[in-house]
């Protein structure tokens, strides 16, 4: 089955569940690395270049087979085709006797007439949100569940948040502005502190999975410190953390710059751009079965400098990521690519003004971007892989999606904010003019709590969950979208 895995040839449903049979058994694990072990062997092994002879004798093979079929072909092409069936005439139908019944006709057409006008003035007031709880309420449907969680009395200010169905983690300052982190553990209640002391750097949460929380300590550009971590959530509590990347180490193949992290079960993809200015995007598997500190390892580099890599996210042991970089004659540029598990890369975006792309499910999601924005944002702006990144936190869009079995691409929302989409799952999070939506990939519409996420300014979505923080700002809600 690990065969399989690896290379992303099972349904959705049922990666999913060996996905969760992966995280909980050591023994597979151990054997899914050295499968990953024996095809990064694979990857290193000399390429053969065939002599350029062999191009040219393939080439002849072809003009010949072509040439012993011409003949063939054309006596096909000229070949008599009329059918020789005969013609199957119908008898005229007999004209209805008329019946005058003008009131009833008259009515008819009136109430279909008002029914079109009035379709046609409310329709477009209605957002598909408002559709669906309109539906929902008409139906009958229960109200969804939220679990509502009160802040630590201390540190009140929320920077971020995430939750699955098994722990809600969140940062937070005091009126110090010393930052805290949080590791709620939703089933027990118990809440542990997962640093030793407040942090008086930026704290962002970047990623939270049933067994990890990754999070980011400093603002990730290469003009100051940063650094990013991760600890391990056990049914006692946090366990040990480990430093995943040291923004200062200035390794050849360390990002400086900081472009995204995605997880999920014990596997983390970290995007950025290294000190040469080139983009880079590791993998790092957290769970070590020999208790080793993790180690990350690069498995895309870009081929030239300038270029940073943004927003990793996976589906099976295909990686997706944005590559962005700045021309002077045409501005802000972002591509998507793909990375599978036999090395092979290929951009798959149409243009290179698709950004933010992340995979959720079986669905590609990115905000298309149009090329008078890209062009006329960049102006008199500093336009390093850091400039970049802060200049993608003013952009917003279309945002799109494309089924990746299917093909089918459809629309979601005409207006997004680059900076403010979170996909996983099933689940897409959203922010567009100060509000957040909610999103069901699956079934491509809202969700039921769409309408409650309003103008909270922390929102966001794991595979399962949805958390954000109400206006009152006195709690968190988190909506589990399987419950």
């Amino acid at each position: 089955m690990l065969a399989a895995y690896r290379h992303d040839d099972w349904p959705t449903a049922d990666l999913a569940a060996f996905s969760r049979h992966l995280a909980a058994c050591a023994d597979c694990r151990r054997a899914e690395v050295d499968y990953r072990r024996t095809g990064e062997l694979i990857r290193h092994l000399p390429s053969i270049t065939p002599p350029p002879e062999f191009r040219e004798a393939v080439f002849a093979a072809i003009r010949a087979e072509e040439l012993r079929l011409a003949p063939e072909v054309a006596r096909l092409s000229r070949a008599a085709t009329n059918p020789e069936l005969p013609v199957i005439r119908l008898a005229p139908r007999p004209p209805r006797p008329t019946r005058v019944r003008l009131a009833p006709r008259v009515a008819l057409v009136a109430a279909v007439l008002l029914l079109s006008f009035v379709t046609a003035k409310l329709l477009p007031a209605l957002d598909p949100s408002t559709l669906d709880r309109a539906a929902t309420r008409l139906a009958g449907g229960p109200e969804p569940t939220v679990a509502r969680y009160p802040l630590d009395a201390r540190y009140s200010a929320v920077t971020g948040a995430m939750a699955t169905d098994a722990w809600l983690v969140y940062s937070a300052a005091d009126a110090s502005r010393g930052a805290m982190l949080f590791a709620r553990d939703r089933h027990s209640g118990r809440v542990a502190q997962l640093l030793a002391t407040p942090s008086h750097d930026p704290l962002a949460v970047r990623a939270v999975t049933d067994h990890w929380a990754i999070w980011s300590v400093g603002g990730g550009m290469s003009s100051a410190r940063w650094s990013l971590r991760a600890a391990a959530l056990t049914a006692s509590g946090a366990g040990a953390s480990y430093t995943l990347v040291d923004g200062a180490a200035h390794g050849a193949d360390t990002p400086v710059t900081f472009g995204g992290v995605w997880a999920e079960g014990d596997t983390a993809l970290i995007a950025g751009a290294t000190a040469a200015g080139r983009g880079v995007l590791l993998r790092v598997d957290l769970a070590d079965p020999a208790g080793h500190a993790p180690v990350a390892r690069v498995i895309a580099r870009s081929s030239a400098p300038g270029h940073l890599f943004a927003d990793p996210s996976a589906v099976g042991s295909a990686a997706y990521w944005a590559d962005v970089w700045y021309d002077r004659a045409n501005g802000l540029h972002s591509a998507v690519w793909r990375d599978d598990d036999a090395g092979q890369q290929a951009e798959v975006s149409q243009d290179e003004t698709s950004f933010h792309p992340q995979v959720a499910g079986t669905a590609l999601v990115w905000v298309e971007v149009s090329r008078r924005a890209l062009a006329n944002v960049a102006a008199g702006t500093d336009h390093s892989p850091d400039g970049d990144e802060l200049l993608m936190g003013r952009l917003n869009g279309a945002l799109e999606a494309r089924d990746l079995i299917s093909g089918q691409q459809w629309d979601v929302s005409p207006r997004a904010d680059v900076a403010g989409v979170q996909a996983q799952g099933n689940l897409l999070v959203w922010h567009s003019d100060a509000h957040a939506h909610a999103y069901d990939l699956a079934a491509r519409r809202s969700l039921p709590v769409d309408g409650q996420l309003g103008a909270a300014l922390i929102a966001g979505c794991s595979t399962t969950s949805v958390v954000w923080m109400p206006g009152d700002a006195t709690t968190l809600d988190v909506y589990d979208a399987a419950a």
